[in-house]
């Protein structure tokens, strides 16, 4: 009866991990698919060929070196587009885009940015204003893997206010909820793969090669 009983107990413990793993799967796909069509209903008009691209990664040296494959991808789809990578390590002093890729080919323009610059409202709606000088065709955002729904409206909200043309790659990689059964039944994808399958998503012209 002891043996039955265990059984029993991990059999119904193996139901309940499922159960939570499948339910958390189905919220990936639903919160994304929202994002992708609130994403064309503010954005409806897309670029064919954009000329001035704004590529958005922020971190430090190892998120930076994650998101060359796909910053290489968007340049191959894109040969003669301007191509601005938008960054950010954090605080001054932080090693980042600028110590890694600075004269990097596959970019013409790297543009750098510190918390300090954006510390108070005052200073948002200048950075806000020097973004909307630009008028880029295309905004594609390359999100880290830890960035919550909030995060992403929030700069949803934000590049709205910029006047960018047209935008790619608001996703949502992580969900908090039952991370243990997520983790038992699924296996994700590392840093690299994951930003390229967000430029397939939103049907960038890229070809899924990871390219240094």
């Amino acid at each position: 009866m002891g043996d039955m009983s265990n059984f029993l107990i991990k059999m119904k413990h193996r139901f309940s991990t499922i159960l939570k793993a499948k339910f958390v799967f189905f919220l990936y796909k639903v919160i994304n698919f929202f994002l992708f069509i609130l994403s064309f209903l503010l954005w409806p008009r897309k670029a064919v060929i954009p000329q001035k691209i704004c590529i958005y990664r922020i971190g430090n040296i190892g998120d930076i070196i994650c998101a060359i494959p796909s910053i290489i991808a968007i340049r191959k789809a894109y040969p003669n587009a301007h191509i601005t990578l938008l960054t950010s390590p954090g605080q001054k002093g932080a090693v980042g885009a600028k110590e890694l890729i600075k004269d990097a080919w596959f970019i013409d323009r790297l543009w750098v940015y510190y918390s300090d610059d954006i510390d108070s409202i005052q200073k948002v709606i200048e950075f806000m204003k020097k973004l909307r000088r630009e008028s880029f065709c295309l905004w594609i955002t390359l999100p880290m893997e830890l960035w919550n729904l909030k995060t992403i409206l929030r700069n949803m909200a934000f590049i709205r206010l910029c006047k960018v043309k047209s935008v790619a790659g608001f996703m949502i990689s992580t969900i908090k909820l039952w991370a243990n059964a997520q983790t038992k039944l699924s296996k994700f994808d590392n840093e690299v793969e994951r930003l390229m399958k967000i430029l397939v998503y939103y049907n960038l012209p890229v070809l899924q090669e990871v390219d240094y």
